[in-house]
């Protein structure tokens, strides 16, 4: 079963991850309830939304970090911040943003894997070539998907 984050949880655990703070690391400080340390890695969120979204729902916030997760609803912009922090990956260097779908974005087998995962119900993997050792993938919106 596929655990479902927000997008602000997704990003408040991704920008720790990718400052560095471990899974275990950020999974500590929830339990503890010293997420105060978590603004030493970063300051533009507060961790006491994270926080309490643990007290509400400890179990599916770890298993979120551990195991990963779906996003349940994903903004155009929430994809590439998230492509950024996950893959340090940038428009327009790395892919493109075409009305609705971001457009060759260059992923391991791994990294796809997990973009099939967290992407929300919104958007689909609707092209997928391979260069290289990367999977380039076209992600695109429902609304921009032709019947």
């Amino acid at each position: 079963m596929t655990i479902p984050l927000s997008q602000w949880e997704a990003f408040m655990v991704e920008t720790l991850r990718h400052n560095g703070v471990s899974g275990e690391d950020i999974i500590k400080g929830l339990q503890e309830n010293d997420v105060t340390r978590f603004q030493s890695y970063d300051t533009t969120f507060d961790y006491e939304d994270l926080y309490v979204s643990w007290t509400d729902d400890s179990e599916r916030i770890e298993k979120a970090i551990t195991d990963g997760y779906q996003v349940k609803f994903l903004s155009v912009y929430g994809i590439k911040r998230l492509l950024k922090l996950m893959f340090s990956l940038e428009e327009p260097a790395d892919y493109t943003l075409e009305e609705q779908q971001f457009v060759q974005v260059p992923l391991t087998n791994q990294q796809a894997t997990t973009v099939r995962t967290l992407l929300s119900p919104n958007w689909s993997i609707t092209d997928v070539s391979e260069v290289d050792d990367k999977q380039m993938l076209t992600i695109t919106h429902a609304t921009a998907i032709k019947s």
